[in-house]
């Protein structure tokens, strides 16, 4: 990287330090604006104690625990990147949704290259994680499939076996050794092998409309039902119960917090916690600054949960209190 680049890049890291809404600070949520006012979508920790996030327009951030950001290009335009996970290579790995493309960004100097998926897609790649075996492993919404890319030698591997057009979108190492995702467009979930590549589907009630998952604390995975306005519980032999919440908020991701609670982003201004205690989903809402959008979600090093806020705010908030 060329030095007038990282001088920009850290006075702008500078300004974001300033950048924190008195109104959402209040409530107890810290908000830090994206020096460029690009629009944040999905965001991770890196293996650097950093948390990385994707920018829609087409560009990698990092932010420290204290709010300072940065912004690295992709170098394929417009490629809108989606999903992005730590690797285990010390690189961050994430999406390309509009270019069919798995890129790569080095921690430590900031270098990105960025892989072709083989089969050609009209939308996506979209999540994307580290899988048991080493591989980042991804979800193809248009058409149907899911993917693997060795991180040494870069190799991409597809999969099919998924309901036409269930259009999958995030993806989470489950708790059985499997990666689990969701199919927004077939109310189902399902679960793809790593050593075999054997596909299992699980319906779900109709108009579920799953979008983010996580593993849950014991045989299980908690996903958000975004178009029913519910919670929803699948063990890892397939048994599902949703269960109803006052409001419906939306699309969303959902992370595990640190101490036996669950938390999601909804793009209706709120950033929920759910607790599961026998079963009974209870919650706690924290409102971002109005007319917010939370949309990816995630426990930090600090064990704070921060949240990318898209459209009018354009900003990484974090939960200052209470812990979660």
């Amino acid at each position: 990287m060329k030095r007038s680049r990282v001088v920009v890049g850290w006075i702008l890291a500078l300004l974001s330090l300033l950048a924190v809404t008195p109104e959402a600070a209040a409530k107890g949520i810290k908000e830090f604006s994206i020096p460029t006012g690009n629009t944040p979508v999905t965001i991770t920790v890196g293996p650097d104690g950093n948390l990385w996030f994707t920018l829609a327009t087409g560009s990698i951030g990092r932010i420290t625990t204290k709010g300072a950001i940065m912004e690295f290009a992709v170098p394929t335009a417009l490629s809108s990147p989606f999903g992005i996970t730590a690797g285990p290579d010390g690189a961050l790995w994430f999406t390309e949704s509009q270019s069919n493309k798995i890129g790569r960004i080095d921690a430590t100097t900031f270098a990105i290259t960025d892989y072709p998926v083989p089969t050609a897609a009209t939308l996506g790649p979209e999540g994307i994680t580290l899988g048991p075996d080493g591989n980042l492993w991804f979800t193809k919404r248009s058409p149907a499939g899911i993917g693997k890319i060795d991180p040494t030698t870069k190799v991409i591997t597809e999969f099919g076996g998924l309901t036409a057009g269930s259009g999958p979108v995030d993806i989470t190492l489950g708790p059985d050794g499997r990666l689990w995702f969701t199919e927004i467009n077939g109310d189902r979930i399902g679960a793809i092998d790593p050593n075999t590549g054997v596909v299992t589907e699980f319906p779900l009630p109709a108009g579920s409309g799953p979008h983010g998952i996580t593993a849950g604390f014991s045989n299980d995975l908690w996903y958000v039902a975004a178009d029913a306005g519910r919670i929803g519980r699948i063990t890892t032999t397939g048994t599902v119960k949703e269960f109803p919440i006052p409001t419906n908020f939306g699309n969303a991701l959902i992370t595990r917090g640190s101490s036996g609670n669950l938390w999601y982003a909804s793009n209706q201004s709120a950033v929920v916690k759910v607790t599961t205690n026998n079963g009974v989903v209870t919650k706690t809402k924290l409102i971002a600054t109005p007319p917010g959008q939370p949309n990816g979600i995630a426990l930090g090093p600090d064990n704070r949960i921060w949240f990318t806020d898209v459209t009018v705010n354009n900003v990484i908030g974090r939960i200052s209190k209470p812990k979660p």
